[in-house]
């Protein structure tokens, strides 16, 4: 299977996320950039979003194998219904592997090579997981963001976050008004929720994996995105947005062909909008934060977008290292 994002086909009937809870989203979340691609956020108004298969934490999107399969194995006529299920992900990954597409044998197989090898299901699962993963990521991205509050950003959580995700505090910081379109919107649609920190991994069994059509793909996504091990992750307060590689639903998403590859990104607003853009045109923005060693060049950089009609209200602070304590503290910056 294609590991690289494509153009999906995802129409409106596919994403419906019935069952899930709607979660009003705190004042402020944040987003933390290297400086490149913040600035980028800041002078044309997109995020980039990620597919799941391109993240770095291998548990992500990467639900355990419920141990049950191995304590007390599935009957044969539960193997058989699993691996036989026409929309399953058991066809897609094995059919041609073992059969080279001829039904009768991988019949054949599935009763020789599994039904009576109950030994091998996790394994088997596992292959499945990574094969709906890859499907996953062929139609949905995530774009990920934090609810700080202004303690958590002095306190050392906020330094790890400037360390891994802001190009070692050389990068920016952007605080968004989670009110605004396109985040209020999303809230209100199930795609913007915030993360479940548990300390048991989330496991998944035979039936999660019999149903390959996109809804289901998006409701495992939805699933699956909102748990994180709490002893990793859990000082994060993630939010997550999930988005399709398409325009299959209201929020708005843009295609860009970068460095050869096709790459998708949130549209935070659109200047040429036929109707010459939206009246709250960059107000989601409301404070940029640079890192305690963000380079003078980037500074300027800022300074310049922000001189935007669109977006002087936006204010320009700057991290500085507590110079008695594990923590940072935060300056305002004077208009240039």
């Amino acid at each position: 299977m294609n590991t690289q994002p494509t153009a999906a086909n995802v129409s409106d009937s596919d994403v419906s996320l019935q069952g899930f809870a709607a979660h009003d989203p705190p004042s402020a979340l944040y987003r933390f950039f290297r400086g490149l691609h913040g600035l980028r956020a800041i002078v044309d108004g997109t995020v980039k979003i990620t597919a799941p298969c391109e993240f770095n934490d291998p548990f992500d999107f990467n639900p355990g194998i419920h141990p049950n399969i191995d304590a007390q194995p599935p009957t044969a006529a539960e193997i058989r219904r699993h691996f036989l299920a026409p929309g399953g992900l058991a066809r897609q990954v094995y059919f041609q592997k073992w059969a080279n597409g001829d039904e009768h044998q991988y019949r054949s197989v599935v009763e020789t090579n599994v039904v009576n090898r109950p030994d091998l299901l996790v394994t088997l699962l596992q292959r499945e997981r990574d094969g709906m993963v890859t499907s996953i990521s062929n139609l949905f991205g995530v774009i990920c963001l934090s609810a700080f509050t202004e303690d958590d950003l002095s306190k050392p959580m906020a330094i790890r976050h400037w360390s891994a995700y802001a190009e070692n505090h050389r990068g920016l910081a952007i605080e968004f008004s989670a009110s605004h379109n396109p985040l209020g919107a999303a809230a209100k649609a199930k795609w913007l929720f915030p993360i479940n920190y548990v300390a048991s991994r989330h496991c998944v069994g035979l039936t999660d994996f019999e149903d390959s059509s996109v809804a289901a793909l998006l409701q495992a996504l939805r699933s699956w995105a909102e748990h994180k091990s709490e002893d990793a992750w859990g000082n994060e307060k993630e939010w997550r947005l999930i988005a399709p590689f398409n325009d299959a639903t209201p929020i708005p998403i843009l295609k860009r062909i970068v460095d050869g590859r096709l790459m998708f990104f949130l549209q935070l607003w659109n200047l040429d909008a036929p109707d010459g853009g939206d009246a709250d045109v960059g107000k989601i923005i409301r404070r940029i934060i640079l890192g305690c060693r963000a380079p003078a060049d980037l500074e300027k950089d800022v300074r310049t977008a922000l001189g935007a009609p669109y977006l002087r209200h936006v204010e320009l602070w700057r991290a500085y290292e507590n110079p008695s304590s594990f923590g940072l503290q935060y300056v305002r910056l004077d208009s240039p």
